[in-house]
C-alpha cells in the first residue's frame, strides 16, 4: 500500500510524495518448526513411495509363486491323464484300463470312461489350489487337455468298432455271404464310405466264388461215355444252376471261362490218371512175365485187382 504526502515545490506549490506504507515484517520459518514440517513431509512422500513399491513387490511374488503352484499341480495331473489313457493293466472285466490301450470290442465306451474319470480328476486338482484366480487357470489347462484327449479317444473309439465289425464281418462272410450282404446293407449308413465299399467288394468276391463253384458242381457231372467232360453239356448245367441269381456285370462270362477252365483241367487229370494206370499195367505184367507165368494168365490176374482204372472191356 502507497500513502501520500505533500511537499513544498520552489514555485511556491504542493506536490505529493510516494512512500511505500509500512508492512508487516515476516517471521523466520526455523523460528516456528516450518522447515521441519516441509521435511517431515518430503520424508513421509518417500516412505509412502517405498512402501507402495514393496507392496507391489510382495504381489508379484505372490503372483509367481502361484503360478508356480498351478505348473506344478497341471503337471501332476498330466501324469495321472497319461494313466487313464494308456495303462495297459488289465480291469476287472480283463480289459485294459488305459482307453487308448483297448482294442476291437473292448473299445465300445471308452469316451464315456474318459468323461467320468476326467470329471473325479477335475475336482480333485481344482481342491489343490486355493486362490480363485489359480483355479480359474487351472480350470482352464484341464480342459484343454482334456478336450485334446477327448478327441483322440472318440477317434479310437470308432475306428477300433470299425475293425471289430469287420473282423466279425469276415467270419460271417466265409461262413454265409448272403447274410454277410445283409449285415453290410443294414450297417453300411454308419460306416466311412471307403470301409463299405471295401466291403462290399469282398462281398461281391465271395458270392463270386460261390457261384462259380455251384456252376461247377453242376458241370462237372456231364460227361461223356469215356468219363471226359461233355463241354456243351457242362455250360448248358452251369448255366442252369444260376437262374434266379443277380449278377454283376461280366461275372457270368467269368462264371462261364471258369467251367471251361475246370473242363480243361479235369480232363487233363483224367488223361494222366490213365496214362498212369497203363504204365502200372504194363510194368506189373512185364515183372509176372519174367517169372513164366502164361500171358493171358498174367493179363488176367492183373485185371482181377483193379487198381489200374480199367476193366476187361477197357482191352
Amino acid at each position: 500500500m502507497t500513502i501520500q504526502i505533500p511537499q513544498a515545490q520552489e514555485s511556491g506549490g504542493y506536490r505529493t510524495a510516494q512512500v511505500p506504507a509500512p508492512q508487516a515484517s515476516r517471521p523466520m520459518p526455523s523460528a516456528f518448526g516450518i522447515e521441519t514440517a516441509q521435511a517431515n513431509e518430503r520424508l513421509g512422500v518417500a516412505v509412502s513411495g517405498l512402501g507402495q513399491a514393496l507392496a507391489n513387490r510382495l504381489i508379484e511374488r505372490q503372483q509367481v509363486d502361484e503360478e508356480e503352484q498351478v505348473m506344478s499341480v497341471h503337471n501332476d495331473f498330466n501324469m495321472r491323464l497319461q494313466n487313464v489313457l494308456l495303462d495297459p493293466e488289465a480291469d476287472d472285466n480283463g480289459r485294459p484300463k488305459g482307453v487308448l490301450a483297448r482294442r476291437l470290442d473292448q473299445a465300445k465306451g471308452s469316451t464315456t470312461d474318459l468323461d467320468t474319470q476326467y470329471a473325479a480328476l477335475r475336482t480333485e486338482y481344482i481342491d489343490k489350489v486355493s486362490q480363485p484366480r489359480q483355479k480359474a487357470a487351472l480350470g482352464a489347462r484341464l480342459d484343454n487337455e482334456f478336450a485334446s484327449a477327448r478327441g483322440s479317444v472318440i477317434r479310437h473309439e470308432a475306428a477300433q468298432g470299425n475293425d471289430a465289425f469287420k473282423v466279425q464281418f469276415g467270419t460271417t462272410l466265409d461262413r454265409d455271404p448272403a447274410l454277410a450282404q445283409s449285415i453290410l446293407d443294414s450297417h453300411k449308413k454308419n460306416l466311412p464310405g471307403l470301409m463299405a465299399e471295401a466291403l462290399q467288394t469282398e462281398i461281391d468276391g465271395k458270392m463270386l466264388d460261390v457261384r462259380r463253384n455251384a456252376a461247377w458242381e453242376a458241370a462237372s457231372g456231364v460227361r461223356h461215355a469215356d468219363g471226359t467232360i461233355d463241354l456243351a453239356g457242362a455250360e448248358a448245367a452251369a448255366t442252369k444252376a444260376l437262374e434266379g441269381q443277380t449278377l454283376l456285370p461280366g461275372q457270368a462270362d467269368h462264371i462261364k471261362d471258369f467251367v471251361r477252365q475246370q473242363a480243361s483241367v479235369a480232363d487233363a487229370v483224367l488223361r494222366d490218371k490213365r496214362q498212369s494206370d497203363d504204365r502200372a499195367f504194363i510194368n506189373d505184367a512185364i515183372k509176372m512175365s519174367r517169372s513164366g507165368a502164361p500171358v493171358q494168365e498174367t493179363v488176367d490176374t492183373l485185371l482181377k485187382r483193379k487198381g489200374y482204372g480199367f476193366d476187361t472191356a477197357d482191352k
